[in-house]
């Protein structure tokens, strides 16, 4: 677990920034409003989970090469510097432009397009935090389970107002402006609840899945000494709620638009109610997906070393002896 090669820190830096572009982070972000805005609604969800979850997990896996070793006493030892405040300040950049940009959109996708690049700057905190390989130290320091936990409660938000969004037409076009949501609640209630449950789950209400993940994320982070990075987070939360309670207001407080029509796709609608109704229920009845998200590590990260039985010559008693033999990240 010493220091690394120079050429292995720039390889992972240069790793970093080439999955930033996965995850819509700073400074690969700049594509995300553009390809959210021209793509059809349906490719544009599938881009706004998919490749991030991916990008997170190769993240996960790149970093365990050079952090999250065993310690002495099986605690995680801390990523070098560089790219710890490369991180640090990725995340703070990321979350900030991306609620900051959101609230001057005119474009529902565009807006959020930049709610998915804030949501890449939060996760990114959980990368800081790392695992905890020690067993009794508890889900508070556990950044690898919260990134996994929170991906899924961003999963239901993100394609629950999707799939509303492309439910609308206006002229034959997918709908697109916040005119286009405007008096939803009058002509189509069913949809515009959905909507306020995805907004409010990606916010980050009580009781809403987005709630807990946010509370998981942040406490890990502020466990670890976080606690400037921790606030940065809170106030950026905070900044997101302009242009989430926006899309809100717009469906239950606009005047009904009179060309924007509802398209007879039940599998859109169907799959718009049961993302909304999962925001929900894993916010109240989520705890044992967050076992399973602690569960879910990948293989080598967060675990403690382990034990190997030594068998002694046949001059020796026969006793066994237990040693401890060097964990997977440190047979590297």
């Amino acid at each position: 677990t010493g220091s690394i090669s120079t050429t292995m820190l720039v390889g992972v830096v240069l790793a970093v920034l080439g999955i930033s572009f996965k995850i819509a982070a700073f400074p690969m972000h700049f594509y995300a409003a553009d390809v959210y805005k021209g793509a059809s609604t349906a490719v544009t969800a599938f881009i706004a989970f998919v490749p991030k979850t991916a990008g997170f997990v190769a993240l996960l896996a790149i970093l365990s090469l050079v952090a999250w070793h065993p310690g002495p006493e099986g605690e995680a030892l801390p990523m070098p510097e560089p790219i710890f405040y490369l991180i640090w300040w990725m995340a703070v950049l990321t979350m900030t432009m991306g609620n900051v940009l959101g609230l001057v959109q005119r474009s529902v996708k565009r807006t959020l397009a930049y709610s998915s690049i804030a949501h890449s700057g939060y996760m990114l905190i959980g990368l800081l935090v790392g695992p905890s390989l020690v067993a009794h130290s508890g889900p508070g320091s556990e950044g690898v389970s919260a990134i996994l936990f929170y991906l899924v409660g961003y999963a239901f938000g993100t394609i629950a107002s999707f799939a509303v969004i492309g439910c609308l037409r206006d002229r034959g076009e997918e709908a697109d402006t916040f005119d286009d949501l405007s008096g939803l609640a009058e002509k189509y209630p069913w949809l515009a609840w959905i909507m306020l449950l995805s907004v409010f789950s990606l916010l980050g209400m009580p009781p809403f899945v987005g709630f807990v993940g946010k509370v998981y994320l942040f406490g890990s982070a502020y466990d670890s000494g976080l606690h400037i990075l921790v606030v940065i987070g809170v106030l950026n939360s905070a900044i997101s709620a302009g242009y989430y309670l926006r899309i809100a207001g717009a469906c239950f407080f606009g005047k009904p638009h009179p060309r924007v029509e509802r398209v007879l796709w039940p599998g859109r609608r169907l799959g718009a109610g049961i993302a909304a109704f999962a925001a929900l229920f894993f916010g109240v009845f989520g705890s044992w997906l967050i076992d399973a998200a602690q569960a879910g590590r990948l293989p080598g990260i967060g675990e403690a070393p382990a034990a190997e039985v030594r068998v002694p010559p046949s001059d020796e008693k026969p006793s066994a002896e237990i040693e401890s033999a060097p964990g997977p990240q440190a047979q590297r």
